[in-house]
């Protein structure tokens, strides 16, 4: 898979650092995903 770039986005995207738009944490040890239906997910290819 090729690197996306600038030009691959929509254009009223903008290109942000992870931790401008969010609070990046681990899972905390009790946290148990069997008890909710959905869980969020980001896939690795959107990592740029």
């Amino acid at each position: 898979m090729s690197k996306m770039t600038p030009m691959d986005f929509p254009l009223n995207w903008q290109i942000v650092r992870f931790t401008e738009v969010t609070t990046f944490t681990k899972k905390p040890k009790d946290l148990r995903y069997s008890e909710y239906n959905e869980v969020p997910f980001v896939p690795e290819a959107f990592n740029c």
